[in-house]
């Protein structure tokens, strides 16, 4: 049975707070794109912190996927891709940091292979899904903004007497 150490626990939860919190309050507009990515980077910090005090390695690990599906929705595939090399940081540094015989080497570059080539895959399949909604979004202004111009057009002939006119204006 594992020990849990309350604080590096604490500091975990406090870091996540904050990372939430800078998510809510920061005007990401006015930020240079690669600094957008850092909360993300900051939220695997906190996990990391949470697997380490709470001595629990599975579960921790699908937290890596949180910051992976906001990049994803968020932002670019720069920073999809510079959060894929965070999430295996994450699941490498436990090896290169000190060895754990219940999880030797072979085991973490194995999990971190598979986490990150997973992040990746989601990563983005989401981002072309997102590309593809707002493409098709955009299309759609188009073609709503065609249909009010045709529609005003035929409200004014309607209310006109030389329809001529107002056919070629349209045009």
């Amino acid at each position: 049975t594992s020990q849990v150490e309350w604080a590096g626990y604490a500091e975990a939860v406090v870091l996540m707070i904050a990372v939430v919190s800078m998510v809510v309050l920061t005007p990401w507009d006015k930020l240079p794109p690669m600094v957008r990515v850092v909360p993300s980077l900051l939220f695997l910090i906190a996990a990391a912190l949470l697997r380490e005090s709470s001595g629990v390695i599975a579960g921790v690990g699908a937290l890596t996927l949180i910051p992976v599906f906001w990049v994803a929705l968020y932002g670019s595939r720069s920073q999809l891709m510079v959060l894929v090399i965070g999430v295996f940081a994450f699941f490498v540094a436990p090896a290169l940091i000190a060895s754990d015989p219940e999880f030797p080497v072979k085991v973490w570059w194995r999990i971190a292979l598979m986490f990150s080539a997973a992040s990746a895959i989601i990563g983005f399949a989401v981002q072309n899904l997102v590309m593809r909604v707002r493409g098709q979004a955009a299309a759609l202004a188009i073609r709503e903004r065609d249909l009010e111009a045709v529609a005003d057009l035929l409200r004014s002939l309607s209310l006109t007497t030389d329809a001529r006119e107002r056919i070629c204006a349209g045009v």
